[in-house]
């Protein structure tokens, strides 16, 4: 965990679902409030709390494990430079980048590997990791909050052509 990498002063990969109106802590805009009081120099910053540092210190176990069920030998945890979209004013902060060799990964739900929108797909080349720790039950698909718009987001800042989403809960 590296900490925190991109600015404050727009959008960032992890505050789309608010920005969706999807969040179930943050309205659009309070959202927008906040990113308005960045920009002006006025904003506090939160410091997270304890569950956010559990989810820290769980980070790179629950990546490290994603990367063995997926049978991807090279990886690269904390990662320190932000993505930067080339057109929008977004930005974001994988917490991996896993090489794909050329793998076909598929669902496998009694090894918690779920495929999104096909049966199977093949990890060529780089793609993001993103990691969440929560203390929801277990779902075959994750809340659009926890994760997925995140790593589309992050996706698309990178131009990768697939991520995984590790969630541990």
């Amino acid at each position: 965990m590296v900490g925190k990498i991109t600015s404050n002063l727009k959008a960032s990969c992890s505050l789309i679902p608010s920005i969706m109106g999807l969040s179930k802590y943050t309205t659009q805009n309070e959202q927008m409030l906040e990113t308005r009081a960045h920009i002006a120099g006025t904003a506090d910053v939160w410091e997270g709390n304890e569950i956010t540092e559990w989810g820290n210190r769980l980070e790179n176990i629950n990546l490290i494990e994603a990367a063995a069920r997926l049978a991807i030998a090279k990886y690269q945890l904390d990662v320190d430079t932000p993505l930067i979209h080339p057109t929008l004013p977004l930005e974001g902060s994988p917490d991996a980048l896993l090489e794909g060799d050329g793998i076909t990964i598929d669902t496998d739900p009694e090894r918690g590997i779920f495929v999104v929108g096909d049966d199977s797909i093949t990890l060529e080349g780089t793609g993001p990791g993103e990691s969440k720790i929560t203390s929801v039950r277990p779902e075959e698909f994750p809340d659009m909050a926890r994760g997925p718009l995140q790593l589309q987001a992050l996706m698309m800042c990178g131009g990768f052509s697939w991520g995984a989403l590790t969630v541990l809960y």
